[in-house]
């Protein structure tokens, strides 16, 4: 079984779709709908494409491309998840939003996450040599014990966490962290503290546009970041707006695809990020491929094509 991995924000690259845009008509009608995103995704610059506003219907856009080179020429996923931004995509691919409806709910969320990031300003930092457990525990403590908004993010892989909160609550966690054995600990280039409650400003614009736009039920399971199970097919607004403010929990969605049967992971996004990931999480005994470049989606569908998945 096939399971479609979309990448989140900090994977966007300069340069991502411009192949797909000159070999497929398919890609550059859909392109051409979008000129601003387009130019910013093909030609930058990079400090542009990184805005949150950009990036997020940029990736989006990117994705329905590559999904629709693919599905369209034989590729049947089975199921389907993303990091953050990239469960929206996921969606798309099992059928519950249109391409247009996914970059314009994706152009909504990235404003009113920016505009969250400026309303409560916050940081992110990733965590690498502690588990979930213990990262989210030093994080609830000194919550408790401050006030401060400082909590786990995104569990990641079994030893690299993201955390995410306030200034001086971070700078307080990393401290304890190290103390507590992490390896290392990196600050992240973000507008905000993404999937933490300071971004609960972003609630509201995001629950017009979905109230605006209903999902679809998907047509494939779709593994949820929130709850990191099938979403129900009534639950799709429910689930995409508990992200918001709810830790990523991408290591148990791994498991949950591989307990559904996945044993084939497709990774489409620049990077390569999840392909890492997913083998960190599930070991490597595992069918994993990662599709940025045309080369690599006509690669897949010709080995995919003489093998039996």
């Amino acid at each position: 079984m096939i399971c479609l991995l979309y990448a989140g924000q900090g994977s966007q690259a300069v340069g991502m779709g411009l192949d797909f845009y000159e070999a497929d008509p398919d890609a550059k009608a859909l392109y051409d709908r979008y000129p601003q995103i387009r130019e910013a995704s093909f030609y930058g610059p990079q400090e542009s494409l990184n805005e949150t506003a950009m990036t997020q219907p940029a990736m989006g856009l990117f994705a329905a491309v590559v999904t629709d080179y693919l599905t369209t020429r034989g590729l049947a996923p089975d199921m389907a998840m993303g990091l953050s931004l990239g469960e929206y995509s996921a969606l798309y691919a099992a059928g519950s939003f249109s391409s247009d409806q996914l970059v314009q709910l994706l152009e909504v969320r990235g404003a009113a996450m920016q505009e969250a990031g400026q309303l409560r300003p916050g940081a992110m930092a990733a965590v690498l040599g502690l588990d979930r457990d213990r990262v989210g525990a030093i994080c609830a403590d000194l919550a408790a014990e401050t006030g401060q908004v400082i909590a786990l993010a995104n569990d990641n892989a079994p030893a690299q966490q993201v955390i995410g909160g306030e200034k001086a609550a971070l700078e307080e966690a990393t401290q304890r962290l190290k103390a507590a054995g992490a390896r290392r600990i990196v600050p992240l280039q973000v507008s905000g503290a993404f999937h933490t409650p300071l971004m609960a400003p972003a609630a509201e614009a995001l629950a017009k546009a979905l109230a605006q736009t209903p999902p679809r039920a998907p047509r494939i399971p779709v593994l949820a970041n929130a709850s990191a199970g099938r979403l129900a097919d009534d639950g799709v607004t429910e689930s995409l707006l508990a992200q918001l403010t709810s830790p990523v929990r991408l290591v148990e969605s791994f498991e949950q695809a591989a307990a559904l049967g996945a044993r084939t992971f497709i990774e489409i996004g620049p990077g390569k990020v999840l392909t890492g990931l997913v083998r960190k999480a599930l070991g490597r005994d595992l069918a994993v491929y990662a599709v940025e470049t045309l080369a690599e989606a006509d690669d897949l569908l010709a080995y995919l094509g003489g093998k039996d998945d």
